[in-house]
């Protein structure tokens, strides 16, 4: 079975007086990319980078897998959105991005080949239940 991960790092999301929240979190999910990816969130699973799209409001997770968890999420993936669902619901660690109702999208790719295995996005609607 897939454990599901929520790019685990807080942003810290400093206040600043010239920079606007959008600009902030962009530049704060480049710099966590910088610092701590790519990481393994466990055997078989990786965190590659975090990216934020003032555009439209995204905040993306980019995981690969390797190919066991590849075949294991090629089983489960109807099983996958409800529980980033879930896990984002109870995340304090997002509480500042749930606030300003952020959209999450994670994307999970394979380590072989790169091809997307599983996209989802998840709005404020969904997790401000």
């Amino acid at each position: 079975m897939i454990r599901i991960f929520l790019a685990c790092g807080s942003l810290l999301l400093v206040t600043s007086c010239q920079e606007s929240f959008e600009k902030r979190l962009q530049r704060e999910a480049q710099e966590y990319t910088e610092s701590h990816c790519p990481q393994n969130i466990e055997p078989g699973t990786r965190l590659d980078s975090t990216t934020y799209s003032p555009r439209d409001r995204t905040y993306t997770s980019w995981f690969s897998l390797s190919q066991a968890y590849e075949t294991g999420l090629r089983g489960n993936s109807a099983l996958l959105r409800p529980r980033l669902v879930n896990e984002l619901i109870n995340s304090v660690d997002y509480k500042t991005l749930k606030d300003h109702e952020v959209i999450f999208r994670y994307v999970y790719r394979s380590q072989a080949n790169g091809a997307t295995l599983y996209e989802t996005r998840i709005t404020p609607r969904e997790y401000k239940r």
